[in-house]
Formats: structure tokens, C-alpha cells, sequence
């Protein structure tokens, strides 16, 4: 087996519950996550690229 290859780790980055728990992260404050200079134009187009995936 060559050291590229990991059989035990799921691919396309899908794990199952459990796993996913052990790999989660807290997110920060939503103060920290604040973009204040945002304009309306950005959020939208924001919002567009994430429902377009």
C-alpha cells in the first residue's frame, strides 16, 4: 500500500456521525464573523454563488 492511500478515511469529504463530531470546530463569536463594510450588492451576490453550488 502506497502512503497516499488512507482505505480507513471516507472520500469526497463525507464522514459519518461520529467521525464528523471528532472533526467539527466551534465557530467563532458571531461578532468576530461580522463584516461590517458589507453592501447589499455583496451579500446578494454572496448568497447567489452559495445557492448556485
Amino acid at each position: 500500500m502506497s502512503t497516499n492511500e488512507q482505505p480507513h478515511r471516507p472520500t469526497g469529504g463525507w464522514y459519518p456521525p461520529e467521525e464528523a463530531l471528532q472533526h467539527a470546530q466551534l465557530l467563532p463569536p458571531p461578532a468576530d464573523m461580522l463584516i461590517e463594510d458589507l453592501t447589499d450588492e455583496e451579500w446578494d451576490a454572496f448568497v447567489a454563488a452559495i445557492n448556485d453550488t
